[in-house]
């Protein structure tokens, strides 16, 4: 697989933009963040982008890198939102069709750039849908063309997160940037939700935990939430009585 350069886009509150530039042979990763506070944002988007290209270009050669690789953009986004489909029939190609058919006529004339994932249950299959707008993802368009790249693929963080993490069990995952959460359910390694949300303490995170555990936990088979895990920029202590994973 191609070395990537990975931008990490978060618009609540004043916004940042963390950078995680490839190791070269005689250097590790590097990682930088932009504070977007001093670039104009319009309804999420970055609409001052000649401003930000000259930032990461300076940034980029601070960081020796002299071509920039493809980008993987993942969002953090109220833009974002997500929508369940749960198909009650065990053969999976036939499950796949008929989400595949609710999915062409909700992308039709879309605003928004789709991802989808989807898991096993007992009777059937669930097939997640991400929302991601269309605006946000085309200014990154823009910016990767002054940066003589392009943008090879647009995630939500949470899905990046699960697919860069071996999580067992079933298990709540918090990631936690600048007063932005980005909350997952995993369970059996299947990616079974992922919300960003701003936050003033722990208890807005407990509130939300529980908000989706109760959901989960009544829908998805009656199975247990067992565990979490956290990465956070700021000392955080959540009580939720499960068993808490080693801490990043």
């Amino acid at each position: 697989m191609a070395q990537q350069c990975i931008f990490e886009y978060c618009n609540f509150g004043k916004g940042y933009l963390k950078i995680t530039f490839p190791a070269k042979k005689n250097k590790p990763t590097q990682e930088v963040t932009i504070n977007l506070n001093d670039y104009n944002m319009v309804y999420g988007v970055v609409t001052d982008i000649d401003s930000l290209v000259l930032k990461i270009k300076e940034e980029a050669g601070k960081a020796e890198i002299n071509s920039f690789p493809s980008i993987l953009l993942l969002l953090r986004c109220s833009q974002t939102y997500k929508t369940s489909m749960y198909i009650p029939i065990k053969n999976s190609w036939q499950a796949k069709n008929l989400y595949n058919k609710d999915l062409k006529e909700k992308s039709e004339n879309s605003t928004y750039y789709i991802v989808n994932n989807s898991y096993k249950r007992d009777a059937g299959y669930t097939f997640n849908t991400y929302f991601m707008h269309k605006d946000i993802v085309e200014s990154f368009l823009k910016i990767a063309k002054q940066l003589g790249t392009d943008v090879a693929e647009a995630l939500p963080y949470g899905m990046y997160l699960e697919n860069s993490n071996e999580f067992t069990g079933t298990v709540a995952y918090f990631y936690i940037r600048q007063k932005a959460c980005t909350m997952i359910l995993v369970s059996d390694q299947n990616l079974i939700t992922s919300y960003d949300f701003e936050f003033e303490n722990e208890k807005d995170i407990i509130n939300k935990f529980l908000l989706v555990a109760s959901k989960y936990e009544f829908e998805f088979d009656r199975k247990k939430i067992t565990h979490y895990g956290i990465d956070s920029d700021e000392p955080i202590d959540l009580k939720l009585g499960l068993i808490k994973l080693e801490e990043k």
